[in-house]
């Protein structure tokens, strides 16, 4: 294999959502565990597992949306023709089998976790369970949890259920954002979003109003150090819809960083406060 199809390949994974994973789930599981060498390296398969997770979300994700990324990302790899949809597949399995045999080897109930993490990222794209044409609410609860409130509680189980709750919050306010750009033809292809079912008023409203709401838990349930992300929520709904590197808006990448913003003060309210 050549090095530009690697290269493709790669990007077929979209590493800025893909990669982070590999020190969140490090990030997480040391949290709830003791940090010693033996625990880093199950950390770190851990972290391996969600990244194959998020990657094979990512590629089955655009196997399904070719046609509507030959209009509104033309530039990804398969609308341009350097990656095949066999090859881009394949690709898919092989993560998930990766994905898989790591899980396996951590333990029985992230094994289990695993498996409802897979089903999570290919069936948000695949019938007949896709909820992207059925119902804009369920489509956006279906991503938030996805992303935050099972992997969280994947990987730290009930101990950090807290904390599942606070990144499910924020994700509930911010993942929306990835379809802003996108909205009018995703309601050409028959995907409902809350971007073109309710404009982007209301995502903006929504991630103010839960970057309100983690102020108010970090004050309930007396985890101070949260009130980091309120801020950071703050300063991003204030550039909301400022464009990041042309194919997202900056709210987009606010999601992402805020995100792995709340693992690490997950694991500083765990180890160090």
């Amino acid at each position: 294999m050549g090095e530009e199809k690697v290269r493709w390949y790669l990007k077929l994974t979209r590493p800025f959502t893909t990669l982070p994973a590999v020190p969140g789930g490090l990030i997480l599981y040391l949290a709830v565990n003791d940090v010693n060498m033996e625990n880093i390296v199950v950390g770190l398969l851990v972290g391996l597992s969600l990244a194959c997770v998020q990657a094979v979300g990512q590629i089955v994700n655009q196997v399904v949306d070719i046609e509507l990324d030959r209009y509104v990302k033309p530039h990804r790899p398969l609308p341009q023709g350097k990656v095949t949809v066999d090859e881009a597949l394949g690709l898919a399995f092989g993560l998930a089998i990766l994905g898989a045999l790591v899980a396996i080897s951590v333990s029985y109930y992230y094994t289990l976790a695993y498996m409802v993490m897979i089903f999570l990222a290919v069936f948000y794209s695949l019938p007949p369970f896709t909820p992207r044409h059925r119902s804009a609410w369920l489509n956006h609860i279906w991503v938030s949890a996805s992303r935050s409130l099972v992997p969280f509680l994947a990987v730290m189980g009930l101990e950090g259920l807290t904390y599942a709750v606070i990144a499910f919050v924020w994700a509930v306010g911010w993942q929306g954002s990835k379809d802003v750009l996108d909205a009018d033809y995703d309601r050409a292809f028959g995907i409902k979003t809350l971007a073109n079912v309710y404009g982007v008023d209301t995502l903006i409203s929504l991630a103010f109003l839960s970057t309100m709401a983690i102020a108010f838990l970090s004050i309930l349930t007396f985890k101070p150090v949260f009130l980091l992300s309120v801020a950071y929520g703050v300063h991003g709904v204030w550039r909301y819809m400022e464009r990041w590197r042309g194919e997202n808006v900056y709210g987009w990448f606010v999601f992402y960083t805020g995100l792995a913003l709340i693992g690490l003060l997950a694991f500083m309210d765990a180890k160090v406060l």
